[in-house]
């Protein structure tokens, strides 16, 4: 039985290794129609959202590896006090081969780099500010028919993100004393 099996996983991954790697054309332009339904933030510098998108095309070398992720394609989009990465990978494994990952980073905050870059530096010299797993806000398995589904799923998490409760109004301030005002004595009307 467990010859069977043996043999159908591997003919399983020889048929998957023939299978190509990222169709990055067909998965940047599912990203592209996703990003349409918003405007592009003025003052951006960016034409449309193409000019927003980074691929990263497999190398020769990375064809002939049989493990490893890679980022194919990102989108950098920023908030008015976050920057956020959606990055869409892929596994260089054939058992993995039309499945696909995505993920959305956020940016250190100030003080968060500020801590790790003295730790960093004071035990081993230096201070490496990548993305690190605590960064991550969302991450997901997706094949390319449901890409749009996972980019929207992306976005929510940063929108999660972004929200915050409502600010409560610790001024309370002196409350002010208001006296009543009487009513106004006029005059009596006299005929002279």
């Amino acid at each position: 039985m467990a010859n069977k099996e043996q043999i159908r996983n591997t003919l399983l991954n020889e048929f998957r290794s023939e299978e190509p790697l990222m169709d990055i054309k067909l998965m940047r332009n599912s990203l592209e129609r996703w990003l349409h339904r918003w405007n592009i933030p003025q003052d951006s510098g960016i034409v449309s959202w193409n000019d927003a998108i980074n691929t990263y095309p497999a190398t020769e070398e990375e064809k002939q590896l049989k493990a490893g992720l890679r980022v194919r394609i990102a989108l950098k989009l920023y908030t008015r006090t976050n920057r956020y990465l959606i990055s869409l990978l892929e596994s260089l494994a054939p058992v993995d081969r039309k499945e696909y990952i995505i993920t959305a980073h956020v940016n250190w905050t100030d003080s968060e780099k500020a801590i790790y870059k003295k730790v960093e530096q004071t035990y081993q010299g230096q201070f490496d500010d990548v993305l690190k797993a605590r960064h991550v806000l969302w991450a997901q398995n997706f094949r390319i028919s449901n890409v749009e589904d996972a980019i929207t799923q992306c976005v929510v998490a940063i929108l999660g993100h972004e929200l915050i409760a409502e600010p409560v109004d610790t001024n309370k301030g002196i409350p002010i004393d208001h006296t009543l005002t009487k009513a106004p004595e006029f005059p009596e009307e006299t005929t002279e």
